[in-house]
């Protein structure tokens, strides 16, 4: 594997988790600077969760096991081989750039005992074939693979907090069927759609209104939520105008909170980005 390893990139200065505070500037207000400490927590854990099991691991640094967890984020696959699920590193495919519209299909064929990736169009000679990441919000493109990408539909970097308010006289057995988790982050796109292909729960608005309308379902309004595991909390159409005038207040005072994060306007960056100034891909970013 050394002729592989020795392509890979020897530094993730865009990534960033490993970013100061002057690059940290541009992004107050934004999700990635949350997600990106949750990430920089999470791999200190796996760090130390392996040498707790295998003290010998500790012969490499931290940051050594960190350069080496994010040559996998950013380039593994997600294969079923032979009936088992697994991610797995391919040479070669890994280095097709991004786009949203997939162009490739690809997978782990098991009659030929290999991966396989094949162009689902014609592709003209020396023309660049794209492969897709997924449809993700900047934030987590930015955070898992060190780039944004332009005309972003599915993004919105502004998260909406969902809390279930302390007075609410159902607090108690609401908090239990929430098992303890008050509070739900929902980061949901600018445009509203029933498609929720490859969109994760807190993406999709129809989960957000859901979990929004048992937090404010009284009495009555409880009993069609009710399951024999507790209350469902997704798929949840409107319970009464009462519940409804009450959600969409909600929201709209946890968008303002959320939009009062950022120190600037949306119509400053889109000037910015327009102009095209910038220092650096990360600055732009």
């Amino acid at each position: 594997w050394k002729p592989y390893i020795d392509i890979l990139p020897d530094k993730y200065s865009n990534m960033p988790i490993f970013f100061e505070d002057f690059y940290k500037n541009f992004l107050k207000g934004s999700y990635s600077l949350e997600m990106a400490a949750n990430r920089q927590l999470d791999l200190r854990s796996e760090y130390e969760g392996i040498c707790r099991q295998c003290p010998e691991f500790r012969k490499f640094h931290h940051l050594e096991f960190v350069w080496g967890r994010l040559v996998v984020i950013t380039r593994n696959f997600g294969l079923d081989i032979h009936g088992t699920e697994t991610d797995a590193l391919v040479p070669y495919a890994d280095m097709l750039n991004h786009m949203p519209e997939k162009q490739t299909d690809w997978k782990f064929d098991n009659k030929l005992d290999g991966f396989t990736m094949v162009t689902n169009r014609s592709v003209a000679r020396g023309e660049q074939i794209f492969d897709s990441y997924g449809r993700k919000c900047q934030g987590r493109y930015f955070v898992n693979y060190g780039f944004t990408i332009d005309n972003n539909f599915n993004d919105n970097d502004a998260v909406i907090l969902a809390d279930l308010p302390a007075d609410d006289p159902h607090y108690s057995m609401k908090v239990g069927c929430l098992h303890g988790r008050r509070v739900r982050e929902f980061q949901v796109p600018a445009h509203y759609s029933e498609d929720s292909t490859g969109q994760s729960d807190n993406n999709h608005p129809r989960n957000m209104f859901s979990f929004f309308r048992f937090l404010h379902a009284r009495d009555k309004e409880l009993m069609p939520l009710s399951t024999n595991e507790g209350y469902k909390l997704k798929n949840i159409e409107p319970i009464s105008i009462r519940n409804e005038i009450a959600v969409l207040k909600h929201i709209q005072r946890k968008a303002r909170e959320s939009l009062a994060r950022f120190p600037d306007p949306l119509a400053l960056d889109h000037k910015l980005l327009k102009e095209n100034r910038f220092m650096d891909m990360n600055h732009r970013n």
